[in-house]
């Protein structure tokens, strides 16, 4: 019984530890990308607010830096009022901070 307890209780950590190191290298290598090309993540971020604001689809092409775009406003969301200029500049301050390092 001791044994079976045991088993499942190093597997459950286990799988703690797998999880916890594939966030933090999916995290890091999103932070790779985007200090690869912070001007076109943020213009791409720029024109899916314009799509969201008016629901009107502007052509963005399906790119890499595109999606990327998108992963920042997820993990970084635009707060309630904020303006736009005041996001992307929120926005390139994060990413001035974490592309130094």
């Amino acid at each position: 019984m001791w044994k079976a307890v045991a088993f499942i209780a190093c597997l459950a950590l286990l799988v703690t530890f797998v999880n916890m190191m594939a966030e933090h290298r999916a995290g890091n290598e999103l932070v790779m990308r985007l200090c690869a090309d912070q001007q076109n993540v943020i213009f791409d971020l720029r024109t899916l607010l314009i799509e969201q604001k008016t629901g009107d689809p502007v052509a963005i092409k399906e790119t890499r830096s595109s999606m990327i775009a998108a992963k920042l406003l997820f993990i970084m969301p635009q707060q309630s009022g904020e303006a736009d200029a005041s996001y992307l500049a929120r926005l390139r301050q994060y990413l001035e901070e974490r592309c130094v390092s």
